[in-house]
């Protein structure tokens, strides 16, 4: 017993206790009664079993003489059979001994007292073991039979465990810490705060976090922790820091170890399963979209290549010329039409938002929709009461409902009723029908149900995917769907599906409800588009759309100043900031994109005029100048009035 710790003595003063705080704490364990008394004959250290059965606090006992609970010498050291102990001639002492109480009552005890030395093996104080058993030695077995039990039960455990302190001292271990921490299997006691021994932080991937944790430990003691470490050599532990209590207060704690490096490893390996599932789908839709754009733009430039070649061919001219150029027009606006899709599957299309009334919007379709539907199908419409206001685009919101009508319609192929209903309500992301990744707060809700054959799991896993269609060839591109899904998508909101086979199909669109003045709807802008007289700066780095774009301008009697980068542009542009009335302005060019084009620009003359062109661009990057004022932007491919109709919208301030 090579610690000591103290205690109060009856009289207040400090009073050394030799015995191991390890030993102290198992000894207040069992319920034997046990008591350290020095040479002297003073009681040093009492366990509280030993208290209760001399019928007095621990406090009293602790400094008290032993004459005071003994009286019949059987304690006094200077007792012939006590000197024996303390001369070596035996090693333990059996005794019967009559102890009193403080009200008189006497207690006949079985005592075994054994002789404490220190490390100079002179005797320095008694251990005496008290017992109501009338053999002193079953006592002793019993009290032996308890600590190798609790540590057999401790050393069994899975988990590596280690007592501390509030100090971090080690109090006690278990052989599975040790072993994980490859410490040597030396007493506990011995180590002064083992968690920030050399040989156990070097072993971490990360020691100065691990310590800076501990640390916030020690500042809140009677906080549970939890954490991953992860060690130099891949293992991976979790660690449990849980507070120890003591007649209510906190003494120390238990860390619990726990190796989970094979869980680790498997939860990795099924990760990168599930990511190499993912990428292989990725490539297998990106296989079907790239082999549905090819097919179907190779049946539009095939209707355009023919006519042209037959018009240079035939010399045609009169209604044999009109008929080829209608032609090529229409399949020139079936690909416009297509990109359209593809941009807004991949939400990528530029969206006009404005605040709408849904109600409102699905009364004026209503009529369409019964069209569509046809006379078989009834039209069940439930518009809800007080419904919040959404922001969408009016014209790409139209097209996705009249895209569910369709396809409702389709799955209905003897008739049957088909109910439009709106509705508010509160979105909790995760909820039974929301996806997890939804906004969450006030949203309104436009559902489209109908009573058609409905689809299988398969099915409804795929029916967002572009160019995927149950329809016979001819019925249908497979775009509807992706169209309506990206544009919700794009507005901030989300599109669920359920269907049972044989039963019918209800698609949910939610949009956030917004807080705002309803838009006005624009009038139909005039079909005259005057001529002008501005000097227009067209920056476009590809050499046919500019020679285009200047043909147009040009003979609608504007002044153009071309560039085909956007350094030879911001260098026009700077001699003579004040001579540019407007910038026609491709977004994505190489060195410099549109943005920052402009942006450099107005840094120079802030009143600049612009007007954005694309045939693709990234939504994310735009709004922030394409939405401020004096400023527009047109969608490739575009027509001579349509651009005509642009630029004098953004000359104007229209």
């Amino acid at each position: 017993m090579t610690e000591a710790t103290h205690a109060p003595g009856q009289d207040g003063s400090t009073r050394t206790m030799p015995i191991d705080p390890a030993l102290a704490r198992a000894f207040e364990l069992v319920p034997t009664g046990i008591l350290v008394v020095s040479l002297g004959g003073v009681v040093q250290w009492v366990n509280h079993a030993a208290a209760d059965m001399l019928g007095r606090q621990a406090t009293e006992l602790v400094g008290a003489r032993t004459a005071d609970f003994a009286p019949d010498g059987q304690l006094d050291p200077t007792s012939p059979h006590l000197q024996e102990l303390a001369l070596g001639h035996r090693t333990r002492v059996s005794s019967g001994l009559r102890c009193r109480s403080p009200h008189g009552d006497a207690l006949d005890v079985r005592a075994e007292i054994s002789i404490i030395r220190e490390a100079s093996e002179h005797p320095s104080s008694l251990l005496v073991v008290l017992t109501e058993d009338v053999d002193g030695r079953v006592a002793g077995q019993a009290l032996q039979r308890a600590l190798s039990l609790q540590q057999a039960t401790f050393d069994a455990a899975g988990d590596g465990f280690l007592v501390t302190d509030l100090d971090e001292n080690a109090v006690t271990c278990n052989g599975q810490f040790m072993s994980m921490w490859k410490l040597d299997p030396l007493h506990i006691t011995s180590w002064d705060r083992v968690l920030r021994m050399p040989r156990v932080l070097d072993q971490f991937r990360d020691a100065n976090a691990f310590l800076d944790s501990l640390d916030q430990l020690l500042e809140t003691p009677d906080a549970a922790t939890f954490r991953m470490l992860e060690l130099s050599d891949g293992r991976v532990f979790e660690l449990h820091g849980t507070p120890r209590f003591i007649d209510g207060k906190t003494v120390g704690r238990v860390f619990a170890f726990r190796d989970i490096s094979g869980r680790v490893r498997a939860e990795q390996a099924l990760r990168q399963s599930q990511e190499q599932l993912v990428q292989a789908q990725k490539m297998e839709a990106v296989g079907r979209l790239a082999g549905g754009v090819a097919h179907d733009f190779n049946n539009l430039l095939t209707v355009i290549s023919s006519y042209v070649h037959l018009i240079r061919v035939r010399r045609q001219n009169g209604p044999a010329l009109e008929e080829a150029l209608g032609e090529i027009e229409k399949a020139s606006d079936g690909a416009a039409e297509l990109t359209r899709q593809l941009l807004a599957f991949s939400r990528k299309q530029i969206l006009e938002p404005k605040v709408l009334d849904l109600n409102a919007l699905l009364t004026e379709l209503s009529r369409m929709m019964r069209r569509l539907l046809g006379d078989d199908t009834d039209l069940e419409m439930n518009l809800g009461s007080d419904l919040g206001l959404i922001r969408a685009d009016r014209n790409q919101l139209q097209q996705a409902v009249l895209n569910l009508v369709v396809n409702a319609r389709d799955a209905m192929t003897t008739g049957g009723r088909l109910c439009v209903s709106t509705t508010n309500h509160l979105v909790v992301p995760g909820d039974k029908g929301v996806p997890v990744d939804a906004h969450r707060g006030p949203h309104v809700l436009l559902a489209v149900t109908d009573d058609g054959i409905g689809m299988d799991a398969a099915t409804v896993a795929r029916v967002f995917e572009p160019f995927f269609t149950t329809k016979e060839a001819g019925r249908g591109t497979g775009l509807g769907l992706a169209t309506v899904y990206g544009m919700v998508r794009q507005s901030g909101g989300f599109v669920t599906v359920e269907s049972v086979v044989g039963q019918g199909t209800t698609f949910v669109l939610g949009f956030p409800h917004v807080d705002a003045e309803l838009d006005r709807i624009s009038a139909a802008p005039d079909e005259h588009v005057k001529d002008g007289h501005e000097t227009i700066l067209l920056v476009e780095d590809s050499p046919d759309v500019r020679r285009l774009a200047q043909t147009i301008l040009e003979s609608r009697g504007y002044v153009v100043v071309t560039a085909g980068d956007p350094l030879d542009a911001l260098r026009r542009f700077e001699a003579d900031p004040r001579a540019i009335d407007l910038v026609l302005c491709d977004v994505m060019m190489p060195k410099m994109d549109g943005r920052r084009l402009v942006e450099s620009m107005r840094r120079v003359w802030p009143d600049v005029k612009v007007l954005f062109m694309s045939g693709f661009t990234d939504t994310s990057t735009l709004p922030s100048v394409a939405l401020s004022p004096r400023t527009d932007f047109i969608p490739k491919p575009f027509t001579p009035d349509r651009l005509a109709r642009k630029i004098r919208s953004v000359l104007d301030g229209t």
